[in-house]
């Protein structure tokens, strides 16, 4: 649970609560991947590594 806290307040505070919350609506509609490409410009992969990297 931790390592989810993180990754979410690292979201929140680097790409702001409009994205995070855009990912959220639309995951129902299409796939994460594909939200979360949408949304914040990397696949989910990309981010893992660039939080790694960040902390």
């Amino acid at each position: 649970y931790g390592q989810t806290y993180q990754m979410t307040k690292y979201l929140f505070d680097t790409y702001g609560e409009e994205k995070v919350y855009g990912l959220i609506q639309r995951i129902p509609q299409i796939p994460f991947a594909r939200a979360f490409a949408s949304e914040f410009g990397m696949t989910p992969e990309a981010f893992h590594q660039e939080f790694i990297d960040r902390i």
